[in-house]
């Protein structure tokens, strides 16, 4: 979709009567009715891959810092989520390529081996995760997200995108 231009460059936007900060909320309300008539026409918009990378490196850090702040307050038995965290850590490895080895996986969990273990198993009983021979170490497999899961996965952060953008419009505009 090409840009959409209302008045020309040099236009006087006070004769509008807006002030800075009115305009930026015009602009944002804009820019979304724009964006969701496109993904009504087109469906929802592909994020370019590493761009959902980012988001779940992001993500994934979000989760650990959330953990180590909430564990000194409340403890660390009502915040684990084993297996998003595995999810979001395949998820960041496979999209760059990297093989990820249980004992790598059982680390991005942030809980006992053996519970790592029990959500590897379940999820790979239940389709999302891939297990394959280790060529390099015969004793050891490696894991991928299926391509259904690495879709679901994708899906999910393509609609963190627009809550992501919107804080940092409203960052920019509350720092401006």
């Amino acid at each position: 979709m090409g840009d959409v231009h209302i008045f020309q460059d040099n236009a006087d936007l006070s004769a509008l009567g807006l002030d800075g900060k009115e305009l930026s909320t015009f602009v944002s309300l804009l820019s979304r009715l724009i964006s969701t008539s496109t993904e009504a026409k087109e469906g929802p918009r592909k994020m370019p891959e590493q761009s959902l990378t980012a988001i779940a490196e992001n993500l994934y850090r979000f989760r650990r810092r959330r953990d180590a702040l909430m564990a000194t307050k409340f403890g660390t038995d009502i915040f684990a989520d084993p297996a998003w965290d595995i999810i979001l850590d395949l998820y960041i490895h496979n999209s760059k390529n990297q093989d990820v080895c249980v004992t790598s996986a059982c680390a991005a969990a942030m809980v006992p081996i053996t519970t790592a273990l029990r959500y590897i198993t379940v999820l790979s009983d239940r389709g999302m995760i891939e297990r394959s021979k280790n060529q390099k170490d015969g004793r050891s497999y490696l894991l991928r997200l299926s391509p259904e899961a690495a879709h679901i996965v994708e899906e999910l952060l393509t609609e963190l995108v627009p809550a992501i953008e919107h804080q940092e419009l409203r960052h920019h505009s509350a720092s401006t």
